[in-house]
Formats: structure tokens, sequence, C-alpha cells
């Protein structure tokens, strides 16, 4: 169980970071599809700390980074 749980822990960090770093392109590129990928990212950080667990997993640097970017690029920012 405890092996499911940090695999699929794993799969939804990647997915956030490949999200995140799309937007990222994406914005250096004025494209407005970034707001998609950073809202995305960001319901998948959200996610993860919502489990079991996982209530502090945003204040790891590189992860609490990702997710004040991404809220601002959800909101257009």
């Amino acid at each position: 169980r405890a092996l499911g749980r940090a695999d699929a822990l794993g799969l939804k960090l990647l997915l956030a970071k490949a999200h995140y770093a799309r937007a990222e392109i994406l914005a250096a590129e004025r494209n407005p599809q970034a707001r998609n990928d950073y809202t995305t990212a960001l319901r998948l950080l959200n996610e993860l700390r919502g489990e079991d667990g996982n209530q502090n997993v945003l204040k790891r640097a590189d992860l609490a980074a990702i997710y004040a970017a991404s809220e601002r690029g959800a909101k257009g920012g």
C-alpha cells in the first residue's frame, strides 16, 4: 500500500512539474494557453497537498516556487 501511494505521489508530482514547465514555455511565447497549464499544475499540487501525510509538501522550496508561479499564471499575471 505504501509503495502504491509513493508511486502515485511521484507520478502526480512529475505531472505537475511537466504542466508548469510547459506553461513557462508558453508564457514566454505569450501564448494564452499557458494559463491552462498553470491551472492544471496548481490543481495537481493542491491534490497532492490534500492527500494523507502530504500536508507540508508545499513547504519544499522547489514546490513552493512552482506553486506561487502557477498561482500568478493561473490568474493571468
